[in-house]
């Protein structure tokens, strides 16, 4: 069985990291559909956060990939399938959640955090679940001073405060500042990995999210998936 989405198929295993490890050992490993609903299970099956009350989870790639936001959506999908509210934030700004293509916006973060719109504004569901998201929008002031905002700060505790997991779709590992900003508020991330990476690369990703605070990962391995052809990747120090 496989979770088929858009130019993609997806197969996943759950692997708890430490940094320097020879690799993650894996929790419980499985394939396609099965895989997501398994990172899914762990997920909602954890305890709330300690700090607002909700999980937060991060869900990043190596490098920028489209797939990335179905692969946050589905598994946000499949969270709230299980009992849970979720809220998805896309934090990457300029590139549309597909989910949302065809959906009629009304706001979005980076409206939410200047103060332009309001929450019910920004909030959208999703066609296909109830999941809510929000999408990015576009960062007039640079994406790196909006994700670092107080402001952002605030929307996210908000958000931390109404559901039980919040899924931040966050910028690639290129985008080093960014992403960090946005990983400071997670306790747990979702990394996505081209098929033919190789464990000793998405080692290195694993330690990179770990140097930012993220000890545990779970690996997403999108299968095929060519580097996006859309542009270079926004480099941040």
């Amino acid at each position: 069985q496989s979770v088929t989405t858009p130019a993609t198929s997806l197969a996943a295993r759950l692997e708890m990291h430490r940094p320097g490890a020879a690799g993650g050992s894996a929790a419980r490993p499985a394939s396609g559909a099965q895989g997501l609903e398994a990172i899914a299970d762990a997920i909602a099956a954890r305890p709330t956060g300690t700090r607002t009350g909700a999980r937060v989870v991060l869900v990043t790639s190596q490098r920028r990939l489209r797939e990335v936001a179905e692969v946050a959506t589905e598994l946000a999908r499949r969270v709230a399938g299980d009992g849970r509210r979720v809220v998805l934030v896309d934090t990457r700004f300029n590139e549309p959640i597909p989910a949302l293509r065809d959906a009629a916006l009304r706001g979005s973060l980076s409206e939410l955090v200047a103060g332009r719109c309001a929450f019910d504004s920004a909030l959208v569901r999703d066609p296909a679940s109830r999941v809510h998201m929000v999408p990015a929008g576009t960062a007039e002031g640079g994406p790196l001073a909006l994700v670092s905002s107080d402001r952002m700060e605030m929307v996210l505790e908000a958000l931390a405060a109404t559901y039980d997991v919040v899924v931040l779709l966050a910028p690639p590992l290129t985008r080093k500042a960014e992403l960090r900003a946005v990983a400071a508020r997670a306790d747990l991330a979702v990394l996505g990995a081209r098929a033919g990476a190789g464990e000793a690369a998405n080692r290195e990703a694993r330690d990179a999210l770990s140097e930012i605070g993220i000890d545990k990962v779970a690996v997403v391995t999108i299968d095929d998936a060519p580097d996006d052809a859309e542009g270079p990747d926004r480099k941040a120090a």
